[in-house]
């Protein structure tokens, strides 16, 4: 399971108007912990890989979930969050 980088970008302005805007106004993050040594997908067996799938459904199912509600969220900003939005993805 990965949740690409660009779309944290994209989680602060709809959060952001959710939760008193002062909270964001100085946010700032990094990539940390980022396994540069991953194995590659070739070299790990197809058992092993039945069993991470299936070991983690629910979290998936509650991702796939999570990923819907937020890109319906999106798709509801208005004009002015939605320019925020591009201005702030565009700065970091």
């Amino acid at each position: 399971m990965v949740n690409e980088y660009d779309t944290w970008n994209h989680c602060i302005v709809p959060i952001k108007t959710d939760i008193n805007e002062r909270v964001f106004e100085n946010i700032h993050y990094t990539k940390e912990n980022v396994n540069t040594k991953k194995s590659k997908k070739e070299t790990i067996s197809k058992e092993t890989i039945k069993q991470i799938v299936k070991a983690n459904d629910l979290d998936t199912q509650l991702y796939e979930w999570a990923k819907e509600n937020f890109e319906n969220r999106l798709k509801t900003l208005d004009r002015k969050s939605k320019m925020e939005l591009e201005t702030w993805t565009k700065s970091v």
